[in-house]
């Protein structure tokens, strides 16, 4: 052989001659080529352990041959006791009337049923026993077959045959995923804001350099959403990659490496990635060739304890500890989703009672987020975190009027709107959320004061009215005794006392009197 054929060269010195680095550089090289040894024969994927030399090429059917009449030529162990044949024991004689149904307890059908009875076949008797509830003569297949059919035979097979198995139903295999690897990598790196999906499920012939390709046009581009490479056959070197686009991305919101070749190592360092994410909220990383181990379970729940976005995580824990502390972790998340929470910057003059009124929640909730033990320690804080569980109704820092009917009202509460600089019935749906505690106590001395207007015009139509009466009374009286005129304190006598005008409004104010006077 020349020089230059490769057949010359000595592998075994050359793996000497290298250094740790260099060696560890080769394995990762070669597990991103073949990470299954796929490419290799099956017959150099272990290590021929034997030292005979081989005789001739492989024979399978003389080998099995050579096996089946060594077989044949070892001698049996002999038996114990010898068979012979012989039979041993009483012979089963029946005893007279053994079979036969008592006579007390023999039913006497009517000579129609009998004959049809008598010639009913064995499916048909199958169906009959099924339907009155016999169920111990037959099998579960005839019995729930005979229940269901309606009009027909459903058993084809009497009680004492054999029942057939089911049929075995094919089902036909999933279509591949159609999806462009090459055109979808490409749309990655040119961030096509159409692209919010990425699927590369079951593609088992996407090249490991590719994906890493994909995870790092992943680090720059702003529209994909959600990203799924499961039953692909990425290993690590994927995994180190996706880790790092966990920290630079900010638009991915689902990531599946489910049914990898990915060890602890490549899981753990996604996992430490999510502390520089806020943005990813579900991550599946079940099913790996190979288990994670108990201290990766417990270094996945010590970060899943630390992060507050993960609201989805698929995996499934073996140990119980692990598996509490991370159940724990997604159900804290979850409630603060369901809470928002709104920066609110303390300003000189607020008070809790206040804050309270004006985002529509409880002192005690706004003491309990903020961890407050008095009333008056808001200004220990530059700001404070509101918890709003739910969209509150527009009072405008605690209440807001209930719209009446009558149009008296309707006008006297614009002409208040309108003097105090506030908008009418119509924009007060928009604006009120903005309203200052100084501004609604100012709305309360109007609404005061409409009530007073209207029960002094009260006063007066009653006035009205009482002369009114007076001078009908004299004309029909005639000429008589002077009577001295009402005095005005008799005249709110026969009036009684003027109620004042009790509307939806001023009902609402008057049960949250304490808390405004109080500020």
């Amino acid at each position: 052989m020349s020089k230059s054929d490769p057949r010359d060269i000595d592998e075994d010195a050359i793996l000497k001659g290298l250094s740790a680095e260099e060696l560890e550089q080769l394995e990762y090289e070669l597990q991103e080529m073949d990470p299954e040894n796929a490419i290799l024969p099956a017959g150099f994927r272990q290590r021929d352990q034997t030292k005979k030399t081989p005789t001739g090429p492989f024979d399978r059917d003389a080998l099995l041959t050579f096996l089946e009449k060594q077989a044949m030529e070892h001698e049996d162990r002999e038996d114990l006791v010898p068979f012979t044949g012989e039979k041993r024991g009483k012979a089963f004689v029946p005893k007279p009337g053994a079979g036969k149904i008592p006579e007390e307890e023999q039913i006497t059908l009517e000579p129609e049923l009998e004959e049809a009875l008598k010639n009913a076949t064995d499916a048909e008797m199958c169906d009959i026993a099924a339907i009155l509830g016999m169920y111990t003569l037959m099998s579960n297949k005839q019995y729930y077959d005979a229940l269901g059919a309606t009009g027909r035979i459903a058993n084809t097979e009497g009680i004492n045959s054999v029942v057939k198995p089911d049929v075995y139903k094919i089902y036909p295999d999933e279509p591949p995923n159609p999806t462009n690897v090459e055109e979808t990598l490409q749309r990655i790196q040119k961030n096509d804001s159409s692209l919010t999906e990425v699927n590369l499920n079951n593609i088992k012939d996407i090249p490991i350099p590719t994906l890493k390709e994909i995870f790092e046009a992943m680090k720059s581009n702003s529209h994909v959403v959600s990203l799924s490479i499961a039953a692909t056959r990425s290993n690590d070197p994927v995994a180190y990659a996706a880790a790092e686009m966990l920290q630079s991305n900010t638009t991915l919101e689902s990531l599946n490496i489910e049914s990898n070749f990915i060890t602890g190592e490549g899981i753990l360092a996604i996992v430490k990635a999510l502390a520089e994410n806020s943005t990813l909220v579900e991550l599946k990383i079940d099913n790996q060739r190979q288990k994670l181990g108990d201290s990766v379970e417990m270094e996945i729940a010590n970060l899943l304890e630390n992060n507050p976005s993960i609201l989805k995580f698929g995996y499934h824990f073996t140990q119980q500890g692990p598996r509490a502390r991370a159940a724990s972790a997604i159900t804290r998340n979850n409630d603060y989703l369901r809470q928002r929470r709104i920066e609110h910057k303390v300003q000189p003059g607020e008070t809790l009672q206040g804050l309270a009124l004006k985002y529509g929640v409880s002192m005690e909730t706004i003491k309990r987020a903020n961890r407050l033990y008095t009333n008056d320690s808001i200004f220990l804080k530059k700001s404070l975190s509101i918890p709003v569980i739910s969209e509150h109704d527009s009072l405008g820092n605690g209440v807001e009027p209930v719209k009446e009917n009558t149009d008296q009202e309707q006008t006297a509460y614009a002409e208040i709107a309108s003097t105090n600089g506030k908008p009418t019935s119509e924009e007060r749906k928009e604006g009120n959320s903005d309203l200052s505690p100084m501004d609604y106590l100012k709305r309360i001395d109007s609404l005061i004061h409409e009530s007073k207007q209207a029960a002094v015009k009260k006063c007066q139509e009653g006035e009205k009215h009482l002369s009114t009466m007076e001078q009908l009374r004299a004309l029909h009286q005639g000429p008589s005794v002077s009577q001295p005129s009402p005095t005005p304190i008799n005249q709110q006598a026969i009036l009684g006392a003027v109620p004042l005008t009790i509307t939806k409004r001023t009902r609402n104010l008057k049960e949250r009197e304490d808390d405004l006077f109080q500020l």
